[in-house]
């Protein structure tokens, strides 16, 4: 036990692991398993030295790092001082200046710093982090949550390389068609010391609690077809990309990534799949699903801004209470409807972007997959979001719409492939850890057997 938070084996190997790296690395666990503990877990270790140390803890959004805040002071770490250092954070800079004063002058010894990425890379915060003495008085760390983000060539180019001490977070560390931003990962914070993947999570019993660390779910794909007018547009997109490929010689998928024209393309192109009119009736039958074998209550809705609106007026017209969860709701105004939610007021939050990473709702056991991008960080993550323990869940159920070609009209058989491709590769690794894995994988094959001639 460290602080007021009993870690768990896993997490305790992962903490052991960053230390015989000599306190750099990467952490891949799955959402839910404890890496927020374990990171702090990791920092109450590392300062019991008794040195100065000031500690950075990065995360992409202002409400994660709230999160962090209240996490930090759950474990009972033992610092001086915990600052939020970012845009909604009144005169961070001047508290944070302040707070590094004392730790010169031997008022304060441990200092920990809560900053979004932005902010990170920020000029403020390289002013600070250039403050310092440059010899080994004061130890300096870096805790950066949902690691990937740090890899963007924006912020890859202003993180300071002072950091001593460097750890990585994430459930998927993996930059999607960024080789460039990998190598930088790695360079930076050092390889992958320690996985906990999702399959090992909801597969494995903890022996602290007699159950697994991830709630046991059960995978349905359920299928919808693209229209006439949709599958024309989508044709038309892919023989852009084709050609425009064809111009370029050697080409890779960081290429793909790079070229502006190829970028816009890929861009249109998948939003004909996330946003295709046919989910509509896809959403109806999902939701009649549910309602025959229990209730609506403690579901998420992930969805493209598109379909938003009229999602809304579907849940509705379902009789559904439901909530959006977009970005321009203020940090109270989340807060208090994840209140809501989880009283059971709210029945349904609809959500973009905002439920993907860090929003902590462990009593949700139901997630439609409206819209999804070919990242599998995103919809790992979505995973991620309905599989946390909660004390009255067994199971966990989530629906995936799955976009598909109509098997007449149209006689390019390449654009049917890669529409498969994109779909039935999601539907592939949604299902690999459910206990339904068969029967989800028999619907894949069922409709792939419909499209061989």
């Amino acid at each position: 036990m460290l602080g007021n938070i009993t870690l768990h084996q896993h997490q305790i190997e992962a903490i052991d692991a960053w230390f015989a790296n000599n306190c750099r690395g990467i952490i891949s666990m799955a959402t839910g398993t404890g890496k927020t503990f374990t990171a702090i877990g990791a920092l109450e270790r590392l300062i019991q030295d008794q040195q100065k140390h000031v500690i950075f803890i990065s995360a992409p959004y202002a409400h994660l790092v709230n999160q962090w805040q209240s996490s930090i002071k759950k474990y009972g770490l033992h610092v001086d001082v915990v600052l939020e250092c970012h845009s909604k954070a009144a005169k961070w800079h001047e508290k944070a200046e302040n707070a590094l004063r004392k730790l010169r002058i031997g008022i304060f010894k441990r200092l920990i710093f809560l900053s979004t990425h932005n902010t990170l890379v920020g000029e403020k915060v390289n002013q600070l982090i250039s403050s310092l003495p440059s010899n080994s008085e004061i130890n300096l760390t870096i805790v950066a949550d949902e690691v990937h983000g740090i890899g963007s060539e924006m912020r890859r180019e202003n993180l300071s390389d002072a950091f001593n001490y460097r750890l990585g977070l994430s459930a998927t560390p993996k930059r999607m068609y960024d080789e460039i931003g990998n190598r930088f990962l790695r360079y930076f914070f050092g390889d992958v010391i320690y996985e906990f993947s999702l399959c090992k999570a909801v597969n494995n019993i903890n022996p602290d609690t007699q159950r697994t660390y991830l709630t046991p779910y059960y995978y349905y794909p359920i299928p919808c077809y693209l229209t006439d007018d949709e599958m024309r547009k989508y044709r038309i997109l892919t023989e852009k990309i084709v050609k425009r490929v064809r111009n370029l010689d050697n080409i890779t998928y960081a290429d793909l990534e790079d070229d502006p024209e190829i970028r816009k393309l890929l861009f249109q192109r998948s939003k004909i799949l996330k946003t295709s009119s046919s989910k509509y009736s896809a959403l109806k039958y999902i939701l009649n699903e549910i309602k025959s074998n229990g209730n609506v209550e403690r579901t998420i809705v992930f969805c493209d801004e598109k379909l938003i609106d009229r999602v809304m007026e579907i849940l509705q017209d379902e009789g559904v209470i439901a909530q959006k969860f977009v970005q321009e709701l203020s940090y109270a105004e989340r807060k208090h409807i994840l209140k809501l939610f989880e009283s059971g007021l709210i029945e349904v939050l609809v959500g973009i972007k905002m439920l993907d990473e860090g929003v902590d709702v462990p009593g949700v056991d139901k997630a439609i997959i409206l819209s999804s991008s070919t990242n599998p960080r995103e919809y790992i993550q979505r995973l991620g979001r309905v599989l946390r323990i909660s004390p009255a869940k067994d199971y966990a159920y989530v629906y995936d719409v799955i976009v598909l070609p109509k098997l007449t009209g149209f006689e390019d058989n390449r654009v049917y492939k890669r529409i498969l491709e994109v779909e039935f590769s999601r539907v592939e690794i949604m299902a690999q850890c459910a206990e339904n894995l068969y029967e989800a994988i028999q619907v894949v094959n069922n409709i792939e057997r419909g499209y061989i001639v």
